[in-house]
C-alpha cells in the first residue's frame, strides 16, 4: 500500500483538472426563463420575515440576506430589474428616537468569566435614527411587527403616533406621515410582488403566554393591543384588500401560507427525561452505559461532586447527557484518576 500512496496526490490534481463536457452545450440563456411573469419590478410586502428581521432586530446584513433580496437576485437572470431596501444605517440593529435608543441592539452569543452562554445584546452605539426619514421608493416594504391590517392602516409610519398607533420601521421610510403600506407599495406599479403576511395576528398572544385579548368579534383593530388575537373576518378583509390592490398593474405575484404558530422553534419543547427504557434499543445500552459512568461516578464522588453522577434507570425514563459548559472543567481530575483504567478515557 506504501508504493501507491505517495501517486494519491498527484490523482487527485489530475481529476481536478478535468472539467466535464457534454456533448449538447448549455448556454445560461437557454436555462433560465421568466415564463410569463414579469420581474422588472418586483415589491415585496410582509412584516419581519420579509424585511430580514434576525437576531432580534433588523441590521444591514440580515437585510442584505432577507429572502426577497436572495429572490430580487436570482430574478435578475430573466430581466428582473433593481432591487431596493430601506437599510439600517450599521449591523448594531439598535433604533433611535431623537438620540434616545428605543429598542435593543441584536443579539449575539457571549460568555462573560466562565458564565453560560446566553443570546445578549451586542455593545455599541448604534446610528440608525427614525426621525432621519429616507427617500424612497423601496421595493422591500417588510416591515418587522405589522399585523395583516397594519399594511393599510393610515398613520402606521407618522412619528407621533409612536409607540402605539404607529411603527418604527416604517416611519423611517413611509412616504408621508400617512401613507399605508399598500399605498406605498401600489404607487410603484408592481409588475410582481410578494405577501407574507398574518403570523403576527397571533404570534404576540402565543408568545406572551397568552397575556393578550381574542378579539374575534371586534371588527375595530384601532382597538387592538400588541398582543391580542386579530378577529378572522378583520383579517379575511385585510388580506382580500391587499390581494386587490396588488393585482391592479402585477403580472403575478406568490402568496405565503401561514403555518400553525406551534410548529415554529420558540414551541418546540425538548423533554427532560426522553431515554425510556422500555424501548428495546436504549434498554440494551443501558447496563454498558451504567459501567462506563459508573467509574466516573466514583471519581465525582471522591471530589465532592455528588450531582454529577450519572445513572441510568431501567425501571424509568432518563435524562440526557449534555455538556454543560457553566460547570467547572474536572476533565484533568477525571483522566488522572482514570488513568490506571485506560479503557475508561476516550
Amino acid at each position: 500500500m506504501k508504493n501507491y500512496i505517495k501517486y494519491l496526490p498527484f490523482l487527485a490534481l489530475g481529476l481536478m483538472a478535468c472539467e466535464p463536457e457534454f456533448d449538447n452545450g448549455i448556454e445560461e440563456n437557454e436555462v433560465y426563463t421568466n415564463g410569463e411573469a414579469d420581474f422588472s419590478n418586483y415589491v415585496a410586502l410582509g412584516n419581519s420575515l420579509t424585511a430580514g428581521f434576525a437576531d432580534n432586530a433588523l441590521y444591514i446584513q440580515g437585510q442584505q440576506n432577507s429572502f426577497p433580496n436572495i429572490l430580487a437576485g436570482q430574478f435578475e437572470l430573466v430581466g428582473g430589474g433593481e432591487f431596493t431596501q430601506p437599510l439600517m444605517a450599521d449591523n448594531l440593529g439598535g433604533l433611535l428616537l431623537n438620540g434616545n435608543q428605543i429598542s435593543t441592539n441584536r443579539l449575539v452569543l457571549s460568555s462573560n468569566a466562565g458564565q453560560p452562554v446566553g443570546p445578549q445584546p451586542l455593545a455599541g452605539d448604534p446610528q440608525t435614527e427614525i426621525t432621519n426619514i429616507l427617500e424612497g421608493p423601496f421595493n422591500n416594504m417588510g416591515v418587522p411587527g405589522a399585523k395583516s391590517f397594519h399594511l393599510d392602516f393610515p398613520g402606521y409610519g407618522n412619528v407621533a403616533g409612536l409607540p402605539n398607533q404607529a411603527n418604527p420601521y416604517f416611519v423611517r421610510f413611509a412616504s408621508s406621515p400617512n401613507a399605508t403600506i399598500l399605498e406605498d407599495a401600489v404607487a410603484q406599479n408592481p409588475s410582481f410582488f410578494s405577501l407574507w403576511i398574518g403570523n403576527n395576528d397571533i404570534l404576540g398572544f402565543a408568545t406572551s403566554g397568552g397575556t393578550g385579548v381574542d378579539q374575534t368579534g371586534n371588527l375595530d383593530p384601532s382597538t387592538y393591543a400588541g398582543n391580542d388575537i386579530s378577529d378572522p373576518n378583520v383579517f379575511a378583509g385585510a388580506y382580500s384588500g391587499l390581494i386587490e390592490g396588488l393585482t391592479a398593474s402585477a403580472s403575478g405575484g406568490v402568496v405565503y401560507n401561514i403555518p400553525d404558530v406551534t410548529d415554529i422553534p420558540f414551541f418546540t419543547t425538548v423533554a427532560t427525561s426522553p431515554l425510556d427504557p422500555t424501548d428495546p434499543a436504549f434498554a440494551a445500552q443501558i447496563p454498558t452505559l451504567n459501567m462506563v459512568y459508573g467509574a466516573i461516578n466514583q471519581v465525582f464522588v471522591a471530589l465532592q461532586q455528588p450531582n454529577r453522577v450519572i445513572q441510568f434507570s431501567t425501571d424509568a425514563a432518563s435524562a440526557v447527557v449534555i455538556e454543560d459548559e457553566s460547570l467547572t472543567d474536572l476533565s484533568a481530575q477525571i483522566e488522572g484518576a482514570l488513568a490506571p483504567n485506560p479503557q475508561f478515557i476516550q
